[in-house]
């Protein structure tokens, strides 16, 4: 019962199983002299992965900046300019955990 828990899971009526293809093709030829050629090709091929979003989470209240800093190339990251990143601090229904 719903209306006795803090949330509900809702599925899309049009929801399907995600489908994942995957596919090698190689071809090897020997040279000779003990040489070995190859060339090959992979495939991967991804569908209706599911996506999640919080329905219950109220308008951002601002922004976070940040920084890339250090690392093996610490010359590219303190040239990086700053990103700003949402804050959210509030839900649309509290009394709900999700």
């Amino acid at each position: 019962m719903v209306a006795a828990t803090t949330s509900a899971v809702v599925f899309d009526r049009r929801f399907r199983l995600p489908e994942v293809q995957q596919g090698t093709f190689s071809i090897e030829h020997g040279l000779g002299a003990g040489v070995l050629g190859r060339v090959g090709y992979v495939l991967n091929l991804d569908r209706q992965l599911p996506n999640s979003g919080d329905i219950n989470i109220a308008p951002s209240t601002g922004v976070k900046e940040f920084q890339l800093q250090g690392g093996p190339e610490q010359s590219a990251c303190a040239t990086a300019r700053p990103f700003a990143v949402p804050v959210y601090t509030a839900r649309v229904d509290p009394s709900s955990a999700r």
